[in-house]
């Protein structure tokens, strides 16, 4: 192809009128028959459940153990104590 075909087949181009065309009506249909993921299908909520669980039994532990210690540098330091008067 030489440099005046394309120059012919531009002007051409130029000159003609695209086509209306609307797409909105078969991308709706589309989206509206797609089926729907039931929530026992989707792995997310099953991990963020067992996450939330695991986070609430860790608080838990931690508490309890953080509420035993009144001071925790005074419990690091609390063996030495008793080896040194």
């Amino acid at each position: 192809m030489n440099d005046t075909d394309f120059k012919s087949l531009a002007k051409r181009s130029l000159s003609e009128s695209t086509p209306k065309v609307d797409v909105a009506d078969v991308v709706l249909r589309r989206i509206r028959c797609q089926p729907t993921r039931s929530l026992v299908d989707d792995p997310l909520p099953w991990f963020a459940a067992a996450t939330v669980t695991s986070a609430a039994a860790t608080l838990l532990f931690t508490y309890s153990t953080w509420t035993t210690v009144h001071d925790p540098l005074m419990a690091l330091v609390e063996p030495f104590r008793v080896i040194l008067p």
